[in-house]
């Protein structure tokens, strides 16, 4: 899957719009003052793999990758061969933020084992490694980026959405989410993924609504579903 085109139908405005009728367009202004100061976006990669979401980034022309974070070490191999003299952490639970440069973005596919309908749905509460997103959310929380991406599987709409959009609206951070299938952008599978696009009050759009919309209904999604923008997500959790 194109990580440009996922960014594109997710309102980064990197591409010529062939999906101008799935945006919102909740960041293009900020992507273009960086653009006209000729200012790439510094990028924190959470869960690397093999650096799949950074390439895509850095494709688009506007994205440059600081660092990396990834456990596994045949992954990590791949990253110093692609990314020759960058820092590579190795365990996420271990990192102590403090010391860590900055970066404008953070992103990440944290994992999906007990979130996938292939597993047993222990969830991001249970499950041992999908609860791994309380790392990711640490990280959001102490070097506060202008912007958070995160891919996971799908089913993560109704296995712990609420949670990751709670979060994120705890520490001041509202969202946008889309489905999207590989086969949307040109694959011979499906391969369905929920993008999330986290952004602080200062980076939104002027006018935004905080309003109940469908973030699912978009390209080659399963199913029209409708679910609640993060903070309107944290505030009916309370009641």
């Amino acid at each position: 899957m194109d990580m440009a085109v996922i960014l594109h139908i997710c309102g980064f405005g990197c591409l010529d719009d062939p999906y101008n009728h799935y945006r919102d367009g909740i960041s293009g202004n900020v992507i273009e003052q960086h653009k006209k100061m000729n200012k790439m976006i510094s990028v924190g990669s959470l869960f690397s793999g093999i650096g799949g979401i950074e390439l895509g980034l850095e494709r688009t022309g506007n994205f440059r990758t600081e660092w990396f974070v990834e456990n596994n070490g045949y992954a990590r191999a791949v990253l110093r061969k692609h990314w020759p003299g960058l820092p590579i952490h190795s365990d996420i639970t271990q990192m102590d933020w403090s010391k860590v440069a900055p970066v404008d973005m953070l992103t990440g596919g944290f994992p999906c084992q007990d979130l996938s309908y292939a597993g047993k749905g222990a969830g991001i509460k249970e499950g041992s490694r999908s609860g791994l997103w309380k790392e990711f959310y640490r990280a959001i929380r102490i070097l506060r980026p202008k912007f958070v991406f995160v891919e996971n599987v799908s089913a993560l709409l109704s296995r712990g959405l609420d949670i990751v959009l709670g979060d994120l609206a705890a520490i001041g951070y509202d969202a946008e989410w889309y489905c999207v299938t590989a086969s949307s952008v040109g694959a011979p599978h499906r391969r369905d993924r929920i993008f999330i696009i986290a952004y602080t009050s200062i980076t939104r759009r002027p006018g935004k609504n905080d309003v109940e919309v469908d973030r699912c209904s978009g390209i080659g999604s399963r199913q029209d579903t409708q679910v609640l923008s993060g903070k309107n997500m944290a505030n009916s959790n309370k009641s």
